[in-house]
């Protein structure tokens, strides 16, 4: 799947997913996410636990998911969101890139 349709794809904040590494379900509580200098698709929690603590998070990609278990929330808002996400990944791309090369 190519970048430029890639986040519009995303799934909305409130999913419930089932990924291939884990037994427990988890909701969708963020996108495009950054962990030790990588973008991943997408920060989420335990269900039906939610966060209970600060740590708790969960960052994975969309190969990660095994089964949707449930499509979150979608309006105009999100729509338009997911309209400018490309543009934004870029730059935090980018910006992660001179970042690492600044270490």
């Amino acid at each position: 799947m190519e970048d430029i349709n890639r986040y519009g794809l995303l799934l909305p904040i409130g999913s419930v997913v089932k990924l291939k590494n884990m037994d427990k379900k988890i909701m969708v509580n963020g996108l495009l996410s950054v962990s030790q200098d990588v973008v991943k698709d997408y920060s989420g929690c335990l269900y039906p636990e939610g966060m209970l603590s600060g740590n708790e998070c969960v960052l994975f990609d969309q190969e990660d998911i095994e089964e949707l278990i449930f499509k979150g929330y979608v309006d105009e808002d999100e729509i338009s969101f997911k309209k400018s996400l490309n543009d934004n990944v870029e730059l935090m791309k980018s910006a992660l890139k001179k970042y690492k090369e600044e270490k």
